[in-house]
């Protein structure tokens, strides 16, 4: 820079700062920023400019992982970051921090597999019938493709990244018009189905592309392994062998060998041969090499080391196994998950490798030792219940470690636990007064399934949390109520007599549900009466607002029930389908139910047809009255919609929200998200106040969706900061983001505090 350059640059520095100081002067020093709340200057190396949220992206987020099982796992092609799918949720994680950093979630599907393209760039997904397109980087859904009559149960990129195969399965064989056991190739950037090609006469279940990308392997559940020219579709070779359903195909590096995994979901139950071994095929020839034997339950997943000189499977069984590759022989078992392990793959070094599991989890190995280097998971503690007091202040919740909290939702603190169920808490009320808490757990161990199970109920003091007492039971609790003057508690449950039937080895349970309503008094614990119904479930149970009656169904038919004779006063069926819901108006004259997608409201004293509508959502799953007895509320695939009695006319329509539970004032709604967390919502607009969550080591956090959270001494240590693709703790964000005070003001309706 010449001197004439340097003094320009110099006075215009000081043009520019005389500026401010005018301005400053003339508007006067205004800036009211505490010592608490200002920004922080953050060290030099931090990759952020002045913490300029908007332009740095930055997101604050619980790391809440799977809800449901792991189906799929890769490596980024650098190896830095795990991409993972599940539920309808794909997750990208920091392969060594292991913390998640964004979430895509698929509205319409579960995605039941995917594939990483090889420049790292794309994701293709199933689910259903539908093949998607995604951008990594920003999550975005950018092509559809229009797929399979069946379900798709595969999907793969060719090597160049420009086609991808999918495959799909028959889970309906009765419906012809669905079997679709064919392999289909897909031109990306048009979209277009280049070809179809069919041979297999079962479910189509894995499919791999060469190296080369000329050819094309499938397994199937007709036990073979197939191969296939993908320029023509021909079948160049068939590869018999397996004795069950082949679940895993995939080639070797050098596209001279196949391996295949093979076992049946179904053979317990069916008595099908044992075959839960990994076979070796010569790609050229289609001789089997040799067979690999040590999985003690079906092979789901099988791959060639990127070397060629091992091969890994993963099984029902729940553990890894390696092998040599060059003589079959055993060289490691890695165990560890808790569910079957569904999807494995090496790390691009080959040091690590990662699986994903029916346990909700991704763990990474160490490929040397076997030894687990880390676990990829939410740690929440899962909710499985809910329900308000009286006065719209508290929450309980029912969790799956078998204890309750105690929220006040009026500041975002967690009040207290309480402690004494041994299995998951399904069920929670408050009597009218809010002095009292009833529970209800059931034993939810597969041991006991063929024995009696341990199910209890608890009534608790909600303002010590001291159990009061203990009811036990050897049924299967479905729903807890109070009466509407809290002197009686109802339990519903259905039979644990089970019945059997099978080859003298492997069984088929049948369980006959036998409906009991039990009544006890609050008091003293004594139980008053039953009601029985001999086919059906009770669900849906409710009190009349005056205790004289109990609404409930057994799926077909809603029943009226009068406590004090224990008669059945009338039983009404509607054939727009089962007994979805059922309730009675807070003054006690009418009553509402849904029926399939149809809402029937009546005068309970005469009978008399108000109004029946329906609700064209797809899935309607309940109806309920607002407070005031003047609205409807109806629950469905899609949302929330609000019926006016008076016009009998949809007042308004919420999308993707599902409302649990709601208050008595009817300004808030609570519901159960998919991770076991529990959502706080405003009724008028929709939109989500807060977010709930318990942790498994009894720390708890309530957190907006801006990121501003209240938590325990050390509840934040679950909070991922994600600026553009890298993902940080909360400790350098803390100041920013730990704001009690707005968490209450939202909470309490009010506009947030001046920061």
């Amino acid at each position: 820079m010449t001197n004439e350059q340097l003094t320009r640059k110099n006075n215009k520095n000081l043009i520019n700062t005389k500026l401010i100081v005018l301005v400053i002067l003339f508007y006067g020093f205004n800036w009211n920023i505490s010592a608490q709340e200002s920004y922080r200057v953050e060290p030099k190396g931090w990759e952020l400019e002045g913490w300029d949220i908007e332009r740095n992206e930055i997101s604050v987020f619980p790391q809440l992982g799977h809800s449901e099982s792991v189906n799929t796992v890769f490596f980024s092609p650098d190896g830095r970051q795990i991409i993972s799918s599940g539920g309808r949720t794909i997750k990208l994680w920091d392969a060594a921090s292991g913390r998640e950093i964004m979430s895509f979630t698929d509205p319409s599907n579960w995605v039941t597999a995917m594939a990483l393209s090889p420049d790292g760039k794309y994701i293709v997904s199933s689910g259903g019938k539908l093949i998607k397109l995604w951008d990594l980087a920003t999550g975005h859904i950018i092509k559809d493709f229009i797929s399979h009559r069946g379900d798709v149960k595969a999907v793969a990129f060719s090597p160049n990244g420009k086609q991808i195969v999918s495959c799909s399965h028959d889970w309906n064989p009765s419906d012809r018009s669905n079997i679709d056991n064919t392999i289909r190739i897909w031109d990306i950037d048009t979209r277009q189905e280049i070809r179809v090609i069919s041979g297999h006469s079962d479910s189509v279940n894995s499919v791999a592309f060469s190296p080369d990308g000329k050819q094309i392997v499938s397994g199937s559940s007709d036990n073979t392994v197939k191969l296939w020219d993908a320029s023509t579709g021909r079948m160049i070779r068939i590869f018999s062998g397996h004795s069950n359903s082949v679940n895993s195909v995939a080639f070797s590096p050098d596209g001279k060998f196949i391996v295949s995994g093979s076992g049946s979901f179904f053979r317990s139950f069916y008595d099908e041969p044992e075959d839960n071994t990994i076979k070796l095929w010569d790609a050229f020839t289609g001789h089997e090499i040799g067979t690999i034997t040590g999985h003690q339950e079906r092979v789901n997943v099988v791959l060639f080391s990127s070397d060629g000189k091992q091969i890994i499977s993963g099984s029902s069984d729940k553990t890894i196994k390696i092998f040599d590759a060059s003589n079959g022989h055993e060289i490691r078992t890695i165990s560890g998950h808790q569910g079957s392990v569904n999807s494995i793959v090496f790390s691009p070094d080959g040091r690590q490798i990662a699986s994903g599991s029916e346990d909700s989890t991704i763990k990474l190995w160490n490929v040397t030792t076997g030894r687990e280097v880390r676990t990829l998971s939410g740690y929440q503690n899962k909710i499985s219940s809910i329900a308000f007091s009286p006065n719209s202040r508290q929450i309980v919740s029912g969790l799956k470690d078998g204890t309750l909290k105690l929220w006040d939702i009026t500041t975002g603190r967690e009040i207290r636990t309480l402690s004494g169920h041994s299995f998951p808490v399904n069920y929670v009320a408050f009597n009218p007064d809010g002095s009292l808490i009833i529970s209800g757990a059931n034993d939810d161990t597969r041991k006991n399934f063929l024995n009696k199970l341990d199910t209890t109920v608890k009534l608790w003091n909600a303002n010590t949390g001291r159990e009061i007492r203990t009811i036990s039971l050897t049924d299967i609790i479905v729903s807890l109520a109070f009466s509407p003057d809290g002197s009686q508690i109802l339990v519903s449950t259905i039979n644990n007599q089970n019945t059997s039937a099978g080859n003298g080895t492997h069984y088929l349970i049948f369980i006959p549900t036998i409906g009991t309503i039990k009544l006890y008094d609050s008091v003293t614990g004594r139980k008053i009466s039953d009601f029985t119904i001999e086919e059906g479930q009770m669900d849906n149970v409710t009190f009349s607002p005056d205790g004289r009656f109990i609404l409930t169904s057994n799926g077909e038919a809603l029943i009226l029930l009068n406590v004090s004779s224990g008669n059945e006063e009338w039983t009404y069926t509607n054939p727009a389908g089962r007994v979805k819901s059922a309730a009675f108006s807070p003054d006690g004259r009418q009553v509402l139910a849904s029926f399939g997608n149809t809402i029937k409201l009546w005068e309970f004293s005469t009978g008399r047809d108000i109004w029946t509508f329906t609700d064209n959502s797809e899935w309607l799953k309940s109806a309920s009255f607002s407070s005031d007895g003047k609205q409807i509320y109806t629950i469905s695939d899609t949302g929330a919609k609000l019926w006016d009695i008076t016009t009998k006319s949809e007042i308004k329509t919420i999308t993707d929200v599902f409302f649990n539970i709601r208050s008595s004032d009817n300004r808030r709604a609570v519901s159960i998200s998919s991770n076991g967390t529990m959502i706080l919502h405003d009724i008028s607009t929709g939109k989500e106040i807060a977010q709930f969550i318990n942790f498994i080591d009894d720390e708890w956090l309530v957190i907006t969706p801006d990121g501003y959270y209240n938590a325990s001494p050390n509840g934040d240590r679950y909070l991922n900061v994600r600026v553009g693709n890298n993902v940080y703790g909360i400790d350098r964000y803390r100041n920013t983001y730990y704001k009690p005070q707005i968490i209450e003001a939202r909470l309490q309706g009010r506009s947030d505090p001046v920061r």
